[in-house]
């Protein structure tokens, strides 16, 4: 289980643990009111998709009255002579609802609701923790409403419920559509989108209801021998699912600097423009990026083509002659590959020297809604002074490749869902954090092929 949701409530991480068979969660009052009543969503997930007919049966005990007693921070009192918050009582209930995926089945003594899970401090869509759909009828993951639910009990506005007893739940997937039971009785159809990954989980609101969960069993029709090699659509592991047909990338770009080769009118450079154009510069073996190390400077000097890319694509740059000089104290020097997805995202490669380590990262950052960045890598340990970096999107995936120079046999390093938004920026720069670090290295070539290229002015 990772804590995905982490310190929404700036109090330790939540935790789900067993005791005597029975799977566990804690309600975990906020520390503070919120006015609105802040929800906060929590979910474990199951690793293995279920792909393929199937079900998963638990049993959940169900209270709709509990109380906690949590400290109140807003006031004081003495205790056998000690000083100490005072104690405050929190409502609560033990429930537990299925998800699969995003969606989450609520099930509540009026009926099955829909909630669809955000992506905590990290969402982008404006989707609030709160959101619910209260009829059949609801709301998908956008907002739009969309498709038709359907209850299997004639009476369903409510549901079996069993108060303070053991609850039997069936959550089954057949072919496309998932079916849910309560009980031994249907309570709830839904026709599964293409896009849900079918992650089996159980949600709750950590600080409103507890967890009690036992008897998980996950049965499914499954093969009982291995299929051949050639029909493992896992066994040539992710960088079979990058390849793209030559017939799907009709479009390209290329770039040769070799021979001083450079165009300015084809690029834009970013950042300090004027400090850029001083600091790369066209020479016989290529574009030279500079950023000379115990010097005050600005801290990237880089550039782009005036081009936009939608649909899938392949982008390769060939470069030469890495040097880095580390920073003091900051987050390092080195060169930069990366694409702009759009506004609030960026994903791509760094050949990066820190104070003490030489890495290469599979980097993304995003941009949240307060306009605080968040930045996250995969890393490798060293980076090749000269050698290939290639940046490949098929479908929403973007795979991240390395190779020595001349070879076409590429590395992955790693690959992530980054969405089918058109790229507005694919990013060459050279970083120096502070005034001690540098970078310097030859930009010999930048290859693009896509479905589509848009030629910008």
């Amino acid at each position: 289980m990772t804590d995905y949701y982490g310190n929404v409530l700036s109090q330790s991480p939540f935790v789900w643990t067993t005791q005597d068979g029975v799977l566990m969660s804690n309600q975990t009052p906020i520390r503070k009111e919120v006015p609105g009543r802040l929800k906060v969503e929590n979910i474990l997930r199951y690793h293995r998709p279920m792909l393929e007919d199937g079900e998963i049966s638990y049993e959940f005990f169900y209270d709709p009255n509990t109380k906690l007693m949590v400290d109140d921070p807003n006031r004081r009192e003495f205790v056998n002579g000690v000083m100490r918050n005072a104690q405050r009582t929190v409502k609560g209930q033990t429930l537990v609802h299925p998800a699969l995926d995003r969606l989450v089945c609520l099930i509540e003594p009026d009926g099955v609701k829909i909630h669809w899970l955000t992506d905590g401090k990290f969402d982008r869509t404006g989707l609030l923790p709160s959101n619910v759909a209260a009829s059949l009828r609801d709301a998908d993951s956008t907002g739009s409403r969309t498709r038709t639910e359907s209850a299997s009990r004639s009476d369903a506005a409510t549901l079996p419920l069993k108060p303070r007893e053991w609850n039997a739940v069936k959550f089954a997937v057949k072919g496309d559509t998932l079916m849910v039971t309560l009980n031994f009785e249907p309570i709830f159809t839904h026709a599964i989108e293409p896009t849900n990954l079918r992650h089996f989980g159980l949600f709750h609101y950590a600080n409103e209801s507890s967890v009690r969960v036992r008897n998980i069993r996950y049965r499914g029709d499954w093969p009982k021998s291995l299929p051949p090699v050639e029909q493992q659509e896992l066994a040539a592991g992710p960088e079979r699912l990058a390849e793209i047909p030559d017939s799907e990338l009709l479009e390209s770009a290329s770039f040769d600097f070799t021979g001083s080769k450079f165009d300015a009118a084809d690029f834009a450079y970013h950042w300090d423009a004027r400090a850029a154009a001083k600091q790369i510069q066209p020479t016989a073996d290529g574009l030279r990026f500079f950023l000379p190390g115990g010097q005050t400077k600005t801290q990237y000097a880089g550039l782009h083509p005036k081009l936009r890319l939608s649909g899938d694509f392949i982008v390769i740059i060939d470069y030469e002659r890495l040097k880095t000089m580390p920073p003091t104290n900051t987050w390092g020097s080195g060169l930069s590959f990366k694409v702009m997805i759009d506004q609030s995202y960026e994903a791509g490669l760094e050949a990066r020297r820190t104070t003490n380590a030489f890495t290469t990262n599979a980097m993304w950052q995003i941009q949240t809604p307060p306009k605080d960045h968040v930045y996250y890598a995969e890393q490798l340990p060293q980076f090749a002074e000269a050698g290939r970096m290639k940046l490949q999107r098929r479908g929403g995936v973007l795979y991240y490749f390395t190779a020595p120079t001349g070879s076409d046999e590429f590395r992955l390093v790693a690959h992530r869902p980054v969405g089918t938004n058109d790229v507005r920026q694919i990013n060459i720069r050279a970083d120096a954090s502070d005034q001690a670090a540098g970078a310097e290295f030859i930009l010999k070539n930048l290859s693009i092929r896509a479905t589509k290229i848009i030629k910008l002015k």
